[in-house]
């Protein structure tokens, strides 16, 4: 059987919860000793394009969506989050300090923009591509997600 391709589409460099989807990734393929080759790939690369394509979309951040809808979202709310996260037990071992300052909280923020990211015709990051197919797009998986998501039909 051929290895698993795995795409990540987010930002570069990547934002805390692109780092975290990065790390919980490479985490369950080491744990589980999946047969699969991983790629983070900016939203703005023509491959990323390619893929948002396919849906009729394009590919995006929250700031898109919010720009692109008129949404008022409170970015310095979302920087402090960033920037001060709060304390927590990290759902994955992670060295990644970009990925250390994801945050439930944070994904919690960016919801509004997550909820109509498709009526902004934007693929919002992160994005999780499994051989080809959008598996899971806009926030982080639970880590019981994670596994479904990587499972092949």
């Amino acid at each position: 059987m051929a290895p698993i391709e795995i795409i990540i589409i987010g930002t570069k460099p990547p934002c805390p919860r692109c780092a975290l989807m990065g790390a919980l990734v490479t985490d369950y393929v080491r744990r589980n000793a999946v047969d699969a080759t991983i790629n983070h790939i900016g939203f703005d690369s023509s491959e990323a394009r390619s893929i948002a394509s396919t849906l009729g979309l394009e590919t995006g951040t929250a700031k898109h969506v919010a720009a692109g809808l008129n949404m008022n979202v409170d970015w310095n709310a979302v920087y402090g989050l960033i920037a001060n996260p709060p304390p927590r037990v990290h759902p994955v071992d992670t060295t990644d300090e970009t990925a250390r300052k994801w945050s439930p909280e944070l994904d919690e923020s960016l919801k509004c923009c997550q909820d109509r990211a498709r009526e902004a015709g934007i693929l919002m990051t992160p994005v999780l591509v499994v051989n080809g197919e959008v598996r899971h797009e806009g926030d982080v998986p639970s880590l019981e997600d994670l596994g479904r998501l990587l499972t092949l039909p």
